[in-house]
């Protein structure tokens, strides 16, 4: 960071707003001076720094709302983001993951997680615990197949775009309030859209642009008609 004067700024700031801005502003590491006053911030905005790792201390800020760390150099999370109960939004895009904690589960009130432009090459499956959870990007990653545990994710919106997913799961048609899947630009093939993720799931947007197969051979496939009611139903809601 720029100098220290420019921190204690902030952190006085932070104190009064429970908003603590950091964004571009060089940081390699979590400043240990911000710690005093964790208990008070909501909102911590670490994005686009030089952040390599979060380091234990991260846990301390028990009531966060809003995490960002988006734009780093992360390769990994510590144990102790678990014991962030309160967060709601968690941004982790353009990072360098490979893999998450598995005390991701333990984020209760999670509604938002963006994974995007990360490293990971499996769907994370302790995000399908999390009953508050409504939006899942993990576009751009390396992702190929799909766990059966998906079918007990609570996401209305699942983002998979441009991974190299081969292969969907049935289980997805078992997703209790997925609306939207995005799959564009994969290597899927017509057959990995099958009968019971068409007909006997909620998705009601399926998006599947550049993949293995044209968007009209999709009309003929069994269950396709069950999709476009849902999708055409919605659609006048909105209207």
């Amino acid at each position: 960071m720029g100098n220290a004067s420019s921190l204690k700024h902030h952190i006085e700031t932070a104190e009064k707003t429970g908003v603590l801005q950091l964004s571009k502003t060089n940081l390699r590491e979590l400043p240990k001076d911000i710690v005093q006053i964790g208990q008070s911030i909501r909102t911590l905005d670490l994005n686009t720094n030089r952040i390599q790792s979060l380091g234990d201390n991260i846990g301390l800020f028990q009531n966060l709302k809003v995490l960002n760390l988006s734009h780093n150099k992360l390769r990994s999370l510590p144990a102790s983001i678990g014991h962030l109960s309160k967060l709601e939004s968690l941004y982790l895009e353009c990072n360098q993951l490979e893999s998450l904690s598995e005390n991701l589960d333990k984020l209760i009130s999670l509604k938002t997680i963006n994974l995007s432009g990360n490293r990971l090459k499996s769907f994370p499956e302790q995000l399908c615990s999390l009953k508050n959870l409504e939006l899942i990007d993990l576009s751009q990653n390396e992702i190929s197949t799909l766990p059966s545990s998906i079918g007990d994710s609570c996401a209305n919106e699942i983002i998979l775009n441009n991974n190299r997913l081969t292969t969907l799961n049935d289980s997805l048609a078992k997703c209790p309030k997925l609306k939207v899947l995005r799959l564009d630009n994969n290597q899927l093939s017509l057959n990995a859209i099958t009968r019971p993720i068409l007909a006997e799931s909620k998705i009601c947007l399926l998006s599947v642009e550049n993949n293995l197969f044209q968007l009209k051979e999709l009309q003929d496939k069994d269950g396709y008609d069950d999709y476009i009611g849902r999708y055409t139903s919605t659609k006048r809601k909105l209207m």
